[in-house]
């Protein structure tokens, strides 16, 4: 009953943290409702296969239009697809079958657009494991495999900062499908440390900063609006991260901040808008 297949798992960083605080702010309890509400199984099947940019679309009955073909072409597009995901409380499996490229690279590229939604709309963090392997994956259905088990133990032991680790069987994958080199600005390469007990020689890593590099230089963005958009709140993300990290007490929590705000210094993008 196995199949060969694309797993990732992400979840939401110091989602305790931010439960515990809660109890105490209302605010707070409203936006995690909405942020975990906006990573829920039918929300995120539309964002796999495209998105709209609602910012740039100013006529309301256009954009009901727009929306309209959106989830048409979205359904089909499911509908014909092996991409499964399931979503319980901070945390979110998605996984395709290897015979699809353009499905399975749809769900990687998907990565990049979940971190800048979550930091943009909620200043929320994510991080993650990706593999290939055998796994059981039906949506409201049984969920099992020794590729759950490898993508969860890579999400835990070894993205420690706030990043989504792919490991090397994965990322030899993607190096050799057609679409890495329009993609390959979503990447650094990864290494585990030699005192790591779960081992990963040739990886990939995405993070917020690699998120924006690719948003910065794909297709998608050739729209003037939307790279307006991308540099404001990349432009504001380094003092928005300070500051929080200024009201965290625990020194291992600061580290997770510093790893973001270093990376994010670190990028050097043309600003030609």
């Amino acid at each position: 009953m196995y199949k060969y297949r694309l797993t990732i798992f992400i979840d939401i960083l110091g989602f305790r943290d931010l439960i515990n605080k809660t109890t105490k702010d209302e605010n707070l309890t409203i936006l995690i409702f909405n942020a975990v509400k906006s990573m829920i199984t039918h929300n995120i099947n539309y964002e796999v296969f495209g998105q709209v940019n609602k910012e740039i679309i100013k006529d309301e009955k256009e954009l009901l239009e727009v929306e309209k073909i959106h989830k048409i072409v979205s359904d089909r597009m499911k509908n014909s697809s092996t991409v499964q995901i399931t979503h319980f409380s901070d945390s979110i499996v998605l996984s395709s079958e290897l015979d699809n490229e353009i499905n399975t690279m749809s769900l990687i590229e998907l990565l990049a657009r979940l971190n800048y939604r979550l930091w943009k709309d909620y200043k929320i963090l994510i991080r993650g494991g990706v593999t290939m392997g055998k796994l059981i994956h039906e949506e409201n259905g049984p969920l099992f495999g020794p590729a759950m088990v490898t993508a969860y133990d890579i999400e835990s032991k070894l993205s420690n900062f706030p990043r989504i680790i792919i490991d090397e069987p994965c990322s030899n994958y993607i190096k050799n499908t057609v679409s890495y080199k329009a993609m390959k600005k979503l990447f650094l390469n990864y290494r585990s440390n030699e005192d790591d007990k779960l081992k990963i020689e040739n990886g990939l890593e995405i993070n917020l900063a690699t998120s924006f590099s690719h948003l910065l230089n794909s297709l998608y963005t050739a729209n003037i609006e939307i790279r307006k958009q991308y540099f404001e709140v990349l432009g504001s993300s380094v003092e928005d991260l300070s500051k929080i990290k200024e009201n965290v007490n625990d020194d291992k929590v600061k580290s997770k901040y510093d790893y973001i705000i270093n990376k994010l210094q670190d990028l050097n993008i043309q600003r030609d808008v």
